[in-house]
């Protein structure tokens, strides 16, 4: 795979991106961050309800994350195709698994800058080609062509997420796209460079330290978009001593963004479906059901969840490299999270990791 230099490389490399950085002799992994990747962003069924013309109406969500309530507002993006036909398009598994690829590739080394906007700012830049979401994506089984994956990435640049944490203050939380400045330098070109800034929550996420690892191959390979957001929601939410895992179907369907059938039972069945598949990915050994009632009618599922030993190891090892990273950057900074990006001379920060590498696997 292709590597791109960037602007920040004349300077002292930045802590906190040499410490999201995967190196490549360990097992495939990505980053992911707690709100933004479990709030419901994406749209996996588009009814004609929802559509007048070309238009689309604004989504509404409610959701809970870490036991607080939040709601969430997504407004579609206008695109334009190569016919010259316009129509608005929601984020939905196609642009979710885009920027699972490009959030891999951000683990790369010296894939990332920090770039200070005209309000003194900091921006989180990235660099990359079409052709390499392409290659990538086909050798995850999800094969799109040029046009598809420009229109994906137009989609997550344009399409705006609102999240507001319900009862405090009047001000969201978050008010972006996925991607809020993007360019693309030849648009006929798939080998052109292409420039992105993340997003807002992704970049504080990345400064303070907060993202977690996650298994990408594990994430890419399965093909149900909830039983891909459950896979990410234990892998972010779960830590490798936790023993009790209780989840309720009616919550599950709420938060991943499923939309609910009209008949309940319906929806039920939709959720079992997607454990089944955690099961088939050897993310759970197996559950067990709890059927409650009202009279006859099924009003929801409580699943107790076996983890399987694969996924325990998993995530022993993101706890492992979330220590790491915490104990490094507090020799550096002082503290855990610092609220500003460091810069830090390449052969300490080398130094120091490799300290911290050994100290854990001495304990």
């Amino acid at each position: 795979m292709a590597r791109h230099t960037n602007p920040g490389l004349a300077l002292q490399p930045v802590a906190q991106f040499s410490l999201f950085e995967i190196e490549r002799d360990q097992d495939p992994c990505t980053n992911q961050v707690e709100l933004y990747d479990l709030a419901p962003r994406c749209v996996f069924y588009t009814s004609e309800k929802e559509r007048v013309g070309p238009y689309l109406k604004t989504v509404e969500r409610n959701f809970t994350h870490a036991g607080k309530a939040y709601k969430l507002v997504l407004y579609p993006a206008r695109v334009r195709r190569a016919d010259g036909t316009e129509l608005d398009v929601y984020p939905s598994e196609r642009e979710q698994i885009v920027e699972e690829v490009l959030r891999r590739l951000a683990s790369e080394a010296n894939r990332i800058w920090l770039e200070e906007d005209e309000r003194q700012r900091d921006r989180v830049m990235m660099s990359f080609t079409v052709n390499e979401i392409r290659t990538e994506l086909k050798r995850v089984g999800h094969s799109l062509n040029g046009d598809q994956v420009r229109e994906a990435l137009e989609v997550l640049h344009r399409s705006v997420i609102e999240i507001r944490q319900c009862g405090v203050g009047k001000d969201p939380l978050l008010s972006s796209s996925a991607f809020p400045v993007m360019m693309i330098s030849d648009a006929r070109n798939a080998g052109a460079k292409t420039y992105l800034q993340f997003n807002p929550l992704v970049a504080q996420a990345i400064r303070s330290l907060e993202w977690r690892r996650a298994s990408y191959e594990t994430l890419m390979r399965i093909s149900d978009p909830v039983a891909r957001w459950l896979y990410k929601r234990l892998a972010l939410r779960m830590r490798s001593t936790d023993t009790e895992i209780s989840m309720r179907a009616t919550a599950i369907a709420q938060d991943s963004g499923l939309v609910n059938r009209s008949r309940t039972r319906d929806t039920l069945k939709r959720i079992t479906e997607a454990m089944e598949s955690l099961v088939d990915a050897n993310v759970l050994d197996g559950y067990a059901c709890s059927v409650e009632k009202e009279g006859r009618r099924q009003v929801d599922i409580i699943y107790d969840l076996r983890l399987s030993g694969s996924m325990r190891d998993e995530l022993q090892r993101a706890d492992r490299a979330a220590v790491e990273a915490k104990r490094t950057m507090k020799r550096i900074a002082g503290t855990e999270q610092p609220d500003r990006f460091l810069r830090v001379d390449g052969d300490r920060l080398q130094k120091i990791r490799q300290d911290e590498r050994n100290a854990l696997t001495a304990s």
